[in-house]
């Protein structure tokens, strides 16, 4: 791939480009390979992709590993996919209102232009016109469906969540307060539930 087209691609405006379709709900990939494989992209510690030492001779380790995989796993992938689904669409909607902004524009100005110049006899006018209102009002829908929706703020605040998890990850790993106490299971347990209790607190 040449060097300009890296550059073109690594532009704010193409990075931010919507996927066709990003779920709201995470689905555990069949295969443990993979799952672990997801882990280890993560950050998180996986057995399989560890390689500065054989996990299975540390059974404390081991252990954690299978607490946090219980109990917090699941809700940091459900946080982190509610996050990227936001977040795509936010990308979406802004696309589209930036797109329609641009199209209104410049159909706007062309109906000005026609009108000016009669072309047609002011038919084309009237058709540019009609086109730069469908375009409008198309790109008002949108706008206001985000407005309604608050992709961004439901962005920021899943991903919030999602990393107040992953922080949580690596201090039960640590046996860092509060981990470092013989319930340190059930204070892991309160922690999620108090999590998911800020998101529909949070709305």
């Amino acid at each position: 791939m040449s060097e300009w087209l890296v550059n073109v691609r690594n532009l704010f405006f193409f990075k931010r480009m919507p996927k066709p379709h990003v779920a709201s709900k995470w689905k555990r990939p069949s295969a443990d390979a993979d799952y672990e494989m997801e882990k280890d992209w993560e950050g998180f510690v996986s057995p399989l992709y560890w390689q500065d030492d054989d996990l299975s001779k540390y059974p404390t380790i081991k252990q954690d590993l299978d607490d946090l995989d219980e109990h917090l796993l699941p809700a940091f992938w459900e946080f982190n996919q509610k996050a990227k689904h936001f977040q795509n669409r936010f990308y979406l909607y802004q696309w589209i209102f930036m797109g329609g902004a641009l199209l209104t524009t410049l159909l706007g100005a062309l109906t000005t232009y026609a009108y000016t110049r009669e072309v047609d006899g002011g038919m084309f006018a009237n058709v540019a016109g009609i086109m730069t209102a469908v375009v409008s009002g198309i790109t008002a829908y949108f706008n206001y469906v985000s407005d309604q929706g608050s992709p961004q703020k439901r962005w920021a605040k899943t991903r919030r969540l999602t990393e107040e998890l992953r922080t949580n990850y690596y201090r039960y790993l640590a046996h860092l307060q509060p981990y470092n106490e013989a319930d340190r299971v059930q204070q892991m347990r309160r922690m999620v539930i108090s999590v998911r209790r800020k998101e529909i607190d949070n709305g």
